[in-house]
């Protein structure tokens, strides 16, 4: 991935909770990444964060 983000990727991955927000900096700033898999990312994360299923204990 180039330095820049996309404004709205950038905007999504705000808005993902503090600890999946983290690690997915921190693996940006570890890791290239292109940006449809950046995308492909917040969406997962995003999608689990989401989830109805209750996690086994």
């Amino acid at each position: 991935m180039s330095e820049k983000i996309n404004a709205d990727l950038f905007a999504r991955l705000m808005g993902l909770a503090h600890p999946a927000r983290r690690d997915l900096l921190e693996f940006m700033g570890e890791t290239p990444i292109a940006e449809a898999e950046l995308e492909r990312l917040i969406e997962e994360i995003a999608q689990k964060g989401n989830s109805k299923t209750p996690k086994p204990i």
